[in-house]
């Protein structure tokens, strides 16, 4: 089969779902919490997103309700992945790969 254009690295109860925006040229990366009671903060989720026709990604930004803005996320190209880990996640975080 095809590889997943993203992957990551998180516990079993944090959840990811992606969508492309291909006119727009980016992927939202969702990522939910379902365990909040327990872990209301997870740290390090380490995120690989791959980018279309080889395009290397030009930002990467971190939205989570509450923030007016997104926050900037530092990150790596390899290859045609864009490489980084997640600011800390409570409830609901979005991360959108523009290239």
């Amino acid at each position: 089969g095809e590889d997943l254009p993203v992957t990551f690295t998180a516990p079993n109860f944090v959840a990811m779902n992606l969508v492309e925006q291909a006119t727009k040229r980016r992927r939202i990366i969702h990522l939910v919490n379902y365990d909040t009671e327990r872990n209301p903060a997870v740290a390090d989720i380490a995120i690989r997103c791959a980018t279309p026709q080889a395009k290397p990604a030009t930002e990467v930004r971190f939205y989570a309700p509450g923030t007016d803005d997104g926050k900037p996320v530092d990150f790596r190209m390899a290859g045609v992945e864009a490489i980084f880990t997640a600011p800390i996640l409570h409830a609901y975080g979005m991360i959108i790969v523009n290239w």
